[in-house]
């Protein structure tokens, strides 16, 4: 079977989640179903392969020599941005379409653990997402009130997208692709009005993701029974068990799919303008 024969996972949340969902206090959760109806139609349009061209300084210089007129150079440069954004969006739906993908494969199975840390990851990516789609749509903005009166590069574009692709947090501090450190893009995104709630969650979540009291919870019953010399006995077991902790996780993770794929469906629109924007000023030969 071929790739593009290869069946996509369904987007839809577990019937035990079903009564959570209805009686949520938070009206983003409650839309859930539409958020994903609205992500199965965003696959269905990205289900495609995709190429965009790198560029050397070299390549682009000596290309640059051939240019007659503002227009031609601003078109080089801006063609080029346009398809790295193209390329950037992609990426990132794709990667939080198989995040989100993975979470409810592991909620159907009544999973708490694996669909928490993933969710942890979502909250991560669509920071990102937000902070950068929020830049370049900026940085676009500014330097198309310009393209008709002079050369208009934007380094500051191609620096960012350049770390958005190729970022990494395994080069040395000070390396032009060292990534920002996450806890920092939260955190200025959840000073912002309607992120409030975002550090709340994502501290949670990385309770359980690393190995602490949280994650060992899951397995532990609620009731807890008195000894007669003070003790305490607790009752745990591997699966299956709801608890107080387990049900908050639900709620959890209800959240950052709401808010993860309704941010995304956003972003992908606030990136594809950008596009559009840049192709449709240099459409001109």
């Amino acid at each position: 079977m071929s790739d593009q024969d290869q069946p996509l996972a369904p987007l839809i949340l577990p019937s035990f989640l079903r009564p959570r969902v209805e009686t949520s206090a938070i009206p983003l959760v409650r839309d859930i179903d539409k958020i994903l109806a609205d992500l199965v139609r965003l696959r269905g349009m990205l289900d495609r392969s995709f190429q965009w061209r790198e560029t050397s300084v070299e390549v682009f210089t000596s290309r640059a020599r051939q240019a007659r007129t503002a227009f031609e150079l601003n078109k080089l440069f801006w063609s080029d941005m346009a398809s790295v954004i193209k390329a950037y969006c992609l990426s990132a739906s794709w990667r939080s379409l198989e995040l989100i993908e993975s979470a409810l494969s592991l909620l159907d199975g009544e999973a708490v653990l694996g669909p928490t840390i993933l969710s942890r990851s979502l909250i991560e990516l669509t920071t990102t997402f937000i902070t950068n789609g929020g830049q370049i749509r900026y940085l676009v903005t500014g330097a198309s009130q310009k393209w008709s009166d002079a050369v208009i590069f934007s380094l500051d574009l191609e620096n960012l997208l350049n770390k958005a692709i190729f970022g990494s947090r395994l080069v040395p501090e000070g390396h032009e692709l060292r990534q920002t450190n996450i806890i920092t893009q939260l955190k200025k995104l959840s000073k912002l009005t309607g992120y409030e709630p975002l550090m709340e969650y994502y501290e949670r979540l990385c309770e359980v993701a690393h190995p602490n009291m949280m994650g060992n919870a899951r397995f532990w019953y609620d009731v807890a029974q008195l000894n007669p010399d003070g003790s305490m006995t607790r009752f745990a077991r591997g699966r299956a068990i709801t608890n107080e902790r387990v049900e908050r996780l639900y709620d959890d993770v209800l959240w950052t799919l709401s808010w993860s794929g309704s941010n995304l469906l956003y972003g992908f629109g606030v990136l594809d303008a950008q596009v559009r924007t840049i192709t449709s000023a240099f459409s001109a030969a």
